[in-house]
């Protein structure tokens, strides 16, 4: 997200004073999961923001999103967590549900998924799993705070 150098900083009230910037070279699950993932951001309190360099540098030495938060700090949290509940937006419960009682994704690879669910192809395994509604859940309760 990039902020307007004469705006205030960005309200769930004014989303608008951010434009989201994603890369045309990327895939478009990846396009789409990073739009999604940046705009919830406009939810994130003021301390779960990754806005100085410093944060920035601790958030990409920490990035993996599949794993349990073990202590980190809270934009840290809010970033990985922000990744979840863009991929649960992406592909929602309804249709996770439907996908693994037909056992769906055992029937395409992770590239086929990735075209057909808009998500990046190395998670298609991740969202139609069974742990991912616990770590959905997880990420939206810490989210509401």
């Amino acid at each position: 997200m990039v902020k307007w150098a004469d705006k205030p900083d960005r309200t769930p009230e004014n989303p608008e004073l951010y434009v989201c910037v994603i890369a045309a070279n990327q895939s478009i699950g990846w396009q789409n999961v990073v739009w999604i993932k940046e705009i919830l951001q406009i939810f994130d309190a003021n301390g779960e923001r990754t806005n100085t360099k410093e944060k920035l540098r601790e958030m990409l030495s920490v990035r993996q999103t599949t794993d349990s938060n073990n202590g980190e700090s809270p934009h840290v949290i809010a970033d990985k967590n922000g990744f979840v509940l863009a991929l649960g937006t992406a592909v929602p419960k309804a249709y996770r549900e439907i996908l693994r009682d037909q056992d769906f994704y055992s029937r395409f690879s992770n590239e086929e998924l990735e075209k057909m669910l808009n998500i990046p192809n190395e998670f298609a395994d991740f969202v139609l799993g069974k742990e991912f509604e616990s770590k959905f859940d997880a990420a939206l309760a810490e989210c509401m705070g």
